[in-house]
């Protein structure tokens, strides 16, 4: 454990591929895309499979 207040970044895998560019509905009847992210923050995509 460092005495650095900042966050420790992990090491980056230079093998990985950037993802697929993709657009979904939202709940509130817009669409989001996968693209309008890229640069600003990260993105975690989480599915649900449930039957409502």
């Amino acid at each position: 454990m460092s005495d650095n207040p900042q966050t420790e970044s992990a090491p980056i895998d230079e093998s990985l591929e950037q993802a697929p560019s993709f657009t979904l509905p939202t709940v509130g009847g817009g669409t989001a895309s996968l693209d309008s992210y890229l640069g600003q923050r990260n993105v975690v995509l989480v599915f649900y499979r449930a039957f409502w």
